[in-house]
């Protein structure tokens, strides 16, 4: 497992920020579980809880830079979703060790209720078109070997049977047809084939990451 150590040291200030971010809504949530096997030590529950939540969250962008995973568009949004999902944890063996109360069940919902009410407002930011306008526009002017292979991955991880999410509009606005990529990846590759995908596919994500921070901090210090 990757330590914090590992962690590049330009990227240091940013995980500062996150940990920032992330430690009111933890201390917040961890006082209000009140888990009776760890009273008394609720500073190291929190500490562990974050840095556990930095780990997981570089190793998932390290796998995005590898082109494995989808890119995290923002690290602080996923560290929530992590240390969200750890608090659930904590709370559901709590109500494992004793005999479930309603008191057991109220907390469980305190954390969910409270803590996607704070995750919504990230969403908010996150889903904002003008952010998806941003992607598509980086997407549309990416050299079509890596555009076709993004856009493949893209499809893949789309439910077209649903609701018309805001980077589809977005990048229907550029042209682009999503659900002109499905299933066009080969069902039997070569080697050779799958190793030029998936380089393709990791530049890509690089780029897209790469040019959306550009212009995100174009319009920060406009």
């Amino acid at each position: 497992m990757a330590t914090n150590q590992q962690i590049n040291l330009e990227e240091t200030s940013m995980w500062l920020e996150v940990s920032a971010e992330l430690l009111p809504l933890v201390k917040k949530h961890v006082y209000h579980v009140a888990v009776k096997s760890h009273l008394g030590q609720e500073y190291d529950v929190i500490q562990d809880i974050i840095q556990e939540t930095i780990v997981r969250t570089f190793i998932q962008m390290q796998r995005a830079e590898r082109g494995e995973v989808p890119p995290v568009l923002s690290p602080l949004y996923f560290a929530k979703k992590v240390s969200h999902n750890h608090l659930l944890d904590i709370a559901r063996k709590e109500s494992r060790l004793v005999r479930p109360t309603n008191d057991v069940i109220v907390q469980e919902r305190i954390i969910r209720e409270s803590w996607f009410d704070s995750t919504e407002d990230v969403l908010d930011d996150i889903e904002k078109e003008p952010l998806f306008t941003i992607i598509a526009r980086v997407i549309a002017d990416l050299p079509k070997k890596r555009q076709r292979a993004l856009l493949i991955d893209l499809a893949l991880h789309t439910a077209f049977d649903e609701v018309i999410s805001p980077l589809q509009r977005a990048l229907d606005k550029e042209h682009i047809n999503l659900a002109k990529y499905r299933n066009l990846l080969p069902k039997h590759p070569t080697k050779k084939e799958k190793q030029q995908y998936s380089s393709l596919l990791s530049q890509a994500y690089k780029s897209v990451k790469e040019d959306v921070r550009g212009y995100l901090q174009q319009d920060c210090s406009a």
